[in-house]
């Protein structure tokens, strides 16, 4: 499995380094051999503000590391994706958000976490030895510059309209050029 982060920090900012690489050595002890990616989103997140109302803007970031995680998935040659939604848990993560969401996706996405809920998930970071690490402070780049009602049922049609003016290969290659793979 190779691990994909996204975050609109510098990359040299410890708190974010230690929390994902201890994230990602926590979870390396399950398979012999493990990547990780450390994908700068801040710059791209920027720019979709001029193209996106706030309101749609959490979905949006969620659609643009999904394209930016297809073409790391065609370099590792990965046959799918994982993540850790749980529907309802956050506002990405309704029914029609995450169909907006997993439209554009090119792989099956697998979501073991799916229906657990809240107590559930924190039982099994408890149990595979993550908890105590993912709740380190820590600032996400989901929330970066989206309302604070954003929209729990996407169009997804309307949103992806307003993606076309979008100079998404640009963005997305700028960004990769500027992201980190580190081996485990």
């Amino acid at each position: 499995m190779s691990f994909v982060h996204f975050h609109n920090q510098h990359e040299d900012s410890s708190d974010l380094k230690d929390k994902v690489v201890q994230l990602t050595q926590i979870l390396s002890h399950y398979q012999p051999y493990s990547r990780l990616y450390m994908v700068p989103f801040g710059e791209l997140q920027r720019a979709l503000i001029g193209y996106i109302p706030s309101k749609l803007r959490m979905v949006a970031y969620r659609r643009m590391m999904l394209r930016i995680a297809s073409l790391i998935r065609g370099r590792e040659k990965a046959a799918a994706y994982f993540t850790g939604d749980s529907v309802g848990q956050v506002v990405s993560q309704t029914l029609t958000n995450l169909h907006a969401i997993h439209a554009i996706a090119d792989a099956p996405i697998l979501s073991p976490l799916i229906g657990y809920s809240k107590h559930e998930i924190i039982n099994e970071a408890r149990r595979i030895d993550t908890f105590e690490t993912s709740i380190l402070p820590y600032s996400d780049c989901c929330s970066f510059l989206v309302d604070e009602n954003p929209n729990t049922g996407i169009n997804e049609r309307e949103l992806r309209e307003l993606e076309e003016d979008i100079p998404s290969a640009q963005l997305i290659d700028k960004t990769l050029k500027d992201h980190r793979g580190d081996r485990d």
